[in-house]
């Protein structure tokens, strides 16, 4: 099993403090939020494995935490343990309705908290795979529609706006046929972990199927999403994989938000392959950038 991370978010420092340390001691990675609003900014730097979430805290309880946290389809492979010193069962009812998986009475013995914790991270290292795309660590196909789905809704909700991208992979079976499945592999590996590394943490990079990746870019318009395609493009041509150093290019559809009811995906999968019909490594809006 990978390094565990844990965040422990509770308003009293000796009780996180206790819990920390004793989690570090079992070779977990521990971080640390004083209250709601601090974890909050916590999670959308680093998504945690494993939350254990005290109830009763000052600015936002975790009640309310725990409900916000659940509105955000990038924790849909996170484990949530309430921590309370009550053992009510109204209590208990409600943090798993909200959506809590666990519910740990204070004060509680350590071997518990450990049996509690490792339980969470074997359910989230299983809930992973249908995440994370295991050869290419980015996130699945299925992932990436529930999670567009929710953030559509809520960009034409709040006028905010964003783009859709699709990007392929050009002329892939031809690395297949020349090198071998497994140095495709290993291109499709570098091509994802490249795309990652060069874009936001509130991106959503997914890969579509084979060797072709779609790409949610919130609060950017058109303009921006052509400059950080440009960007990725010049990445993936300084790209070299394996011993032979294979180059590959890629080729990019990119479509912004238009009116209610239109199918963006479908939008930016016909820009793609008016890329590709320019010759590939080309990237292409609804109208061909200038």
């Amino acid at each position: 099993m990978s390094l565990v991370n844990v965040l422990v978010v509770d308003d009293d420092p000796s009780t996180r403090g206790i819990v920390s340390c004793y989690l570090q001691i079992l070779d977990m990675d521990v971080k640390e939020a004083e209250d709601g609003l601090d974890a909050l900014e916590k999670i959308s730097q680093e998504i945690p494995d494993v939350i254990l979430l005290d109830l009763d805290m000052p600015k936002m309880d975790g009640f309310t935490l725990c409900q916000k946290l659940q509105e955000n389809p990038r924790l849909k492979a996170t484990y949530i343990i309430i921590l309370s010193a009550t053992s009510d069962i109204e209590q208990k009812v409600k943090a798993f309705e909200i959506g809590a998986h666990d519910y740990l009475v204070k004060p509680f013995h350590p071997a518990e908290l450990k049996a509690r914790v490792q339980v969470g991270a074997r359910t989230v290292n299983a809930l992973k795979n249908t995440v994370i795309d295991d050869l290419t660590q980015a996130y699945t196909r299925n992932f990436f529609l529930s999670y567009y789905q929710h953030e559509q809704i809520r960009c034409y909700r709040e006028k905010i706006p964003f783009c859709v991208v699709f990007i392929d992979i050009d002329h892939f079976k031809n690395v297949n046929d020349t090198y071998g499945h497994k140095m495709g592999d290993k291109a499709l590996c570098h091509f994802s972990q490249e795309i990652l590394k060069g874009i936001r943490r509130s991106d959503i990079f997914a890969r579509w199927g084979g060797d072709e990746f779609i790409l949610f870019l919130p609060s950017t318009k058109k303009e921006g999403a052509e400059i950080l395609c440009r960007r990725l493009q010049q990445r993936v041509r300084n790209l070299k994989v394996g011993p032979k150093e294979v180059s590959i290019t890629a080729s990019f559809g990119i479509t912004d938000k238009l009116s209610e009811g239109i199918d963006l995906i479908q939008v930016a999968d016909d820009s793609l392959y008016k890329a590709k019909e320019r010759g590939r490594d080309c990237i292409y809006t609804r109208a061909p950038l200038k």
